[in-house]
């Protein structure tokens, strides 16, 4: 029997059907998550590691040799690959599809536990990473002080808008790039270094190590046992130009310690003015439509009581937008 010889025998079962059909579809149009691409995640992770101040060579002989030693026994690998630069060393491990990427980031850090012991010792942090659509900022904004003062941007930034957006239903994280802040800058006099037969790396560890607030033990008071600590971080520059190398030389013989902002890379201008961006990224489970409408309200709201005298935004990318189009699109194509 022929579908349309069986919907006209029996009509109310096709109603019945058709009805069913349109409740679901309507049901499913209201309450299904609205994202601008499906929940992805790549079978891989990048370990990177970051050694200042040395040569590709000694990043592969010191840093990716040895990382690929330890990781090349993990089970379910399909490839590994690793690229050594100035400075930093790559390592990427690709798995097999199926993978339970979780439980193999657990074990990618055991791993990388265990080659602690073969890296160099002023290695400080070790970086792992791995990729899936969650990772895309949806809204991107462009942000700008037109007051006297631009560092009150920042102010503004940590005590206003970073609270006031974090708090949105659907918000997982907010960041500022951009941002100039002031850094402890060393600037080695390489001459006066090499006649002091000194090298970077001896300074590295000077104020490494002399920069320390440690656990000294614990002092019995009669029946109280109270806790020691030895307090030995840097508060001035004039302690860490004082610092003591070796053979009574300090660190001012060999370098100028300034506690000032770091020599710029790039630029961000808007409206003739120095910009910042900063990106908004939704938690895994949102609605990327209504989180996107809750932000855009309260930057409205945010702008009206700091006032648009002083800060300017712009909206620079919205993934919400994206999906509302393509919405409207297939409503009219049906």
């Amino acid at each position: 029997m022929k579908l349309s010889e069986y919907a006209i025998k029996k009509p109310i079962t096709t109603i019945m059907a058709t009805l069913s059909l349109l409740v679901m579809g309507g049901i499913s149009l209201f309450r299904l998550p609205l994202e601008y691409a499906p929940d992805l995640s790549w079978p891989s992770m990048y370990v990177s590691v970051n050694y200042p101040s040395s040569s590709p060579e000694e990043i592969e002989r010191s840093i990716t040799r040895p990382l690929e030693e330890v990781m090349g026994t993990l089970s379910g690998i399909k490839a590994m690959s690793s690229r050594s630069y100035s400075s930093r060393g790559y390592v990427r491990l690709e798995f097999d599809y199926g993978t339970d990427m979780d439980l193999m980031s657990i074990q990618v850090r055991d791993r990388l536990d265990q080659a602690r012991t073969l890296l160099p010792d002023d290695v400080e942090r070790i970086e792992t990473r791995r990729w899936n659509t969650d990772d895309w900022e949806i809204m991107d904004y462009r942000m700008t002080w037109l007051g006297e003062d631009e560092s009150d941007l920042m102010d503004v930034y940590r005590t206003t808008i970073l609270p006031r957006l974090q708090r949105l239903e659907g918000v997982g994280n907010v960041e500022i790039e951009g941002v100039d802040e002031k850094a402890l800058l060393v600037e080695v006099d390489q001459d006066r270094l090499n006649a002091h037969g000194l090298d970077i790396r001896t300074l590295n560890r000077a104020i490494r190590n002399n920069n320390v607030n440690i656990s000294a033990g614990h002092v019995r008071d009669a029946s109280r046992r109270l806790p020691v600590r030895l307090i030995g971080e840097f508060k001035a520059i004039d302690q860490i130009q004082a610092l003591s190398l070796r053979n009574g030389i300090e660190m001012g013989d060999v370098a100028d310690v300034n506690y000032d902002y770091p020599e710029r890379d790039y630029f961000e201008r808007f409206d003739g003015r120095d910009a910042v961006s900063m990106e908004v990224r939704k938690t895994s489970t949102a609605n990327l439509v209504a989180t996107c409408d809750r932000i855009r309200k309260e930057v409205e709201v945010i702008l009206d009581e700091v006032g648009r005298d002083k800060l300017k935004l712009h909206l620079a990318r919205d993934q919400s937008e994206t999906v509302t189009q393509g919405i409207r699109n297939l409503s009219q194509s049906a």
